[in-house]
């Protein structure tokens, strides 16, 4: 019963979904998140699950880069933009 808004008030809350990952990827994680166009983002949320997946199967690989970050990363109580700086 926590978790529900007061009557009136939007429940913020998100999602991320993932797809198993390939390439260079594997070696952080077995899991990528889904990174969709804006292009297909409506057709994707207000489609037929069919044409969801089909969307989701067909999206491009994006290049991504990464470096070392801090292990503060792994703490819940972290937070700020100095978790994403590089280190040495």
């Amino acid at each position: 019963e926590n978790w529900k808004a007061p009557a009136g008030d939007w429940l913020r809350s998100f999602t991320i979904i993932t797809q198993a990952a390939i390439g260079p990827m594997l070696e952080l994680h077995d899991r990528t998140p889904l990174m969709l166009r804006p292009a297909v983002l409506s057709e994707w949320l207000h489609g037929s699950a069919d044409e969801a997946a089909a969307i989701a199967a067909s999206a491009p690989i994006p290049e991504l880069a990464w470096h070392p970050v801090s292990r503060a990363v792994g703490n819940p109580r972290s937070n700020g933009p100095k978790l994403i700086e590089p280190v040495c």
